[in-house]
């Protein structure tokens, strides 16, 4: 009875199925669609689509639906059937077993029992598997399949139906300690054919179903027992299970010690590295003092814009418009004097032996007149050390 689904999905069980699939499938597409949460625009992969009854629903509320079979017959009447509808999707030929799709699907769904059809358990998990791997990480699946507690608390080993152009006659055989459903399935048709199929389902409980989805990596959010709704019970007649992809966590640091990585760290660590240019420039400027404001009227004197002529003398400074030196700051070059031009300069931090102004800059020997040409013709000196340049010359002096 292995790979019994080769044969059973033809058009045979569309005589069977048909009718019943196509009256429920919108109100079942609604239910996926408003559980989800879906909005247009996001993309779904509804696995093992059959003929695309849900797919083609989907798409024609504006999601972008990807459908996923390994039947040829029912993929090609799901074309038809979306061309019929004016809807584009797109349909895939492949084993769900090795189904294999970047992880771009917002929304996974599995319908109608497409689980449990493989012999071995592994094998039916790579059904759930495979569609997490193909969801963004927070996409969501929705897997849709029969209660195995409700077949136990009612089995009936023998039921049939009319079917289009005749009928069908289902008898049932249970393996409960493998948890399959074995069916002989005979179907009679007007005409006088007759066709027998079997089949063998594993069929899960829900807490089963939770194991599932809890190994792929997925959280379970919803949980229900039919498309309206209601909540599980044993007497469910369906297994309705809604689970989110984790969002994966960040690496656990390596402790310390273990790995070449580590140790790469620790020694890292241990190495005295040079400090750069800019954090060399950082910490000087926190050495420097902040300069202090000037006064009102020591800003009136415009430091240091504003000449300064030196007397021929030495003896100090008069403030005479538009001639003698420009006072500026020479950064980090100091002129050392000796006693005799201690004597001869008129600024206040001689006392610490030596001079930044521009005019030693200009004139490195310095003598008592400063080797400065007398610009005070037509200007009144001001006594030594008064006047709110002098002031403001000292307090930058006394800061640089």
């Amino acid at each position: 009875m292995t790979e019994w689904w080769k044969e059973f999905f033809d058009a045979d069980y569309l005589a069977d199925y048909h009718s019943s699939d196509m009256k429920g499938a919108p109100r079942e597409a609604n239910f996926v669609r408003k559980t989800l949460r879906l909005r247009r625009g996001q993309r779904v992969l509804d696995e093992c689509c059959g003929y695309g009854r849900h797919a083609i629903l989907l798409a024609q509320s504006g999601l972008v639906v990807t459908g996923f079979d390994r039947n040829r017959f029912f993929l090609n009447k799901a074309r038809r059937d979306a061309a019929k509808a004016g809807v584009k999707l797109t349909w895939v030929e492949g084993d769900v077993r090795t189904m294999s799709f970047e992880p771009v699907f917002d929304a996974a769904i599995n319908m109608f029992t497409a689980i449990g059809y493989f012999e071995s358990d592994e094998e039916n998990y790579q059904v759930v598997a495979r569609a997490v791997a193909a969801l963004k990480p927070g996409g969501q699946y929705f897997l849709d399949t029969i209660n195995r507690d409700m077949i136990v608390r009612h089995f009936e080993r023998t039921s049939w139906k009319e079917i289009a152009g005749g009928v069908s006659m289902e008898s049932r055989t249970a393996d409960w300690p493998r948890s399959r459903l074995n069916v002989k399935k005979t179907m009679i048709f007007s005409s006088g054919r007759r066709r027998h199929i079997s089949f063998s389902l594993r069929v899960y409980s829900m807490a089963e179903v939770i194991g599932m989805f809890e190994r792929a990596g997925l959280e379970v959010t919803h949980a229900f027992g039919n498309f309206n709704g209601k909540e599980f019970t044993l007497d469910s007649p369906r297994i309705i299970v809604v689970g989110r992809k984790k969002k994966p966590s960040p690496p656990a640091p390596l402790p310390e010690g273990e790995g070449s990585k580590a140790r790469t760290r620790a020694v890292t660590r241990n190495v005295a590295r040079p400090p750069s240019a800019a954090s060399a420039r950082s910490a000087d400027s926190r050495r420097r003092p902040h300069p202090q404001p000037l006064s009102q009227r020591e800003r009136g004197a415009k430091l240091p814009f504003q000449r300064l002529a030196l007397l021929a003398d030495g003896s100090r400074p008069s403030q005479v418009q538009n001639q003698g030196c420009r006072l500026s700051y020479v950064p980090q070059q100091r002129y050392l004097l000796t006693q005799e031009q201690k004597q001869g300069c008129p600024h206040s931090h001689v006392l610490k032996q030596s001079c930044r102004l521009s005019h030693v800059k200009r004139q490195p020997v310095v003598t008592p007149s400063h080797n400065l040409p007398d610009f005070t013709a037509g200007g009144s000196p001001l006594p030594l050390g008064e006047g709110p340049g002098v002031r403001a010359l000292e307090r930058l002096e006394r800061l640089a």
